[in-house]
């Protein structure tokens, strides 16, 4: 795959800029997608000491800008073998806190910027009878979060709308992959603001919200590496027979894996010991279970 074509959204900083790094110096040509060309001095130096790395203008949340520019790097490359769905950003801060245009503005970005991307190169990738999309997710659209959760709920949106393309996309030998961060040190800290419904004086959380902010910095100034993210983001790209779930770290694969099956009620899956003996003998009977069977 090095003369493979890659698209990646969001690539000024962090986790777009390493992985478009690490991606290019694997000898990928790629195309990596920015708001504002000036904005990263990295990615210009980047570009112009790799021939394979392209910048190019892009804003995921204009559906002309997404069409203008996956169809001029089609005409040129004539084919789009990756998307990788990167750019994104949060609002911090109970929901109530999150005003109704914030609200707007992390589903245009987080949601349907993903949606115009797929979109656009799907027809590229049917015909090509094959492909890769990658869909950057967070531990935080597994596990609800009280301190971005719309932008939690955005990454729970993604979540469910891949695992569905995987299954309709097979045909064409388009595959889709999840990644799932935890805490990466970037500038996603700096680009969260804080909830714009109340002013300070109103703000009914005002007491505790600055305390759990200082409490949620601290643990994503002690994440990975966005190198570490881009890293398992070129492995499930080099693999024969991708997964759709990629967690970037042991400490989010134990926090998820606690997630599903925690026995306290509050977990998403309902165990057995929920059940009354009878009902579970009933259950058994039912589904006839042996000690092979795949549930």
């Amino acid at each position: 795959m090095s003369q493979s074509v890659v698209l990646v959204t969001g690539s000024s900083t962090g986790i777009g800029l390493a992985t478009v790094k690490q991606l290019a110096e694997a000898g990928y040509r790629v195309y990596a997608t920015v708001r504002n060309p000036g904005c990263s001095p990295e990615l210009q130096a980047l570009a112009a000491t790799l021939n394979n790395v392209i910048i190019e203008l892009m804003d995921v949340t204009s559906i002309d800008s997404v069409n203008q520019t996956v169809s001029k790097i089609n005409i040129k490359e004539k084919r789009i073998d990756v998307l990788i769905n990167n750019a994104g950003f949060g609002v911090y801060g109970p929901s109530e806190t999150h005003s109704i245009n914030q609200i707007k503005q992390l589903f245009k970005t987080n949601v349907l910027g993903v949606v115009h991307l797929t979109k656009a190169v799907l027809p590229i990738m049917r015909k090509q009878n094959h492909g890769t999309i990658v869909n950057l997710s967070s531990v935080a659209g597994v596990i609800p979060s009280g301190n971005i959760p719309h932008y939690a709920a955005c990454k729970a949106y993604v979540e469910h709308l891949s695992a569905s393309d995987r299954l309709h996309l097979a045909k064409w030998n388009i595959k889709v992959i999840l990644i799932q961060p935890g805490p990466v040190v970037t500038n996603f800290i700096g680009r969260t603001k804080d909830g714009e419904s109340f002013t300070q004086e109103e703000n009914p959380y005002k007491e505790t919200i600055s305390s759990n902010r200082k409490a949620w910095e601290k643990m994503m100034e002690e994440g990975q590496t966005p190198e570490e993210v881009a890293k398992v983001i070129k492995m499930a790209l080099e693999s024969s027979n991708p997964k759709l779930w990629y967690q970037t770290s042991q400490v989010i694969s134990d926090k998820i894996a606690k997630h599903h099956i925690d026995i306290t009620g509050n977990g998403r899956v309902p165990q057995p010991t929920s059940l009354t003996t009878k009902s579970i003998h009933a259950i058994k009977t039912q589904i006839q279970i042996t000690p092979n069977s795949k549930l």
